[in-house]
């Protein structure tokens, strides 16, 4: 597997969807929770500039950015590289640093577990 780092700022994202057990999830007792995604897209400072970054949160990690929104800023740490998009997984080491109006807040698996997060990020990035 190939890790990598993303940077850039959210356009837009899709919702929180419930994806298709993968084939050798079948049959598994699989956790609800796992099966969840939120597929981001991010405009990357080195992109060009009508191209987008498709990033999937997966797992805890989509239940819990779901309130970023357009003009969050992020930097992913730990993304792999999967058909053309960056996958964010569940276990996997990785970090999302998130730049919100003066506020900066980076949640890595430990944080993520017991639900560490700072107030402002619990909250959907609305315009004052």
């Amino acid at each position: 597997d190939w890790m990598t780092t993303v940077r850039g700022t959210v356009s837009y994202h899709t919702g929180v969807e419930q994806r298709v057990p993968a084939q050798d999830e079948i049959g598994t007792d699989v956790d609800l929770l796992d099966l969840l995604q939120l597929r981001l897209f991010i405009k990357t400072p080195s992109g060009p500039e009508e191209a987008l970054a498709e990033v999937i949160f997966c797992g805890i990690w989509a239940s819990t950015f779901c309130t970023l929104g357009p003009g969050d800023r992020l930097l992913i740490e730990g993304a792999e590289e999967s058909d053309g998009a960056f996958l964010l997984l569940p276990r996997r080491p990785s970090a999302v640093s998130v730049f919100r109006r003066g506020c900066h807040a980076r949640i890595d698996n430990e944080k993520l577990e017991v639900s560490d997060l700072p107030a402002w990020l619990r909250m959907p990035n609305t315009r004052q």
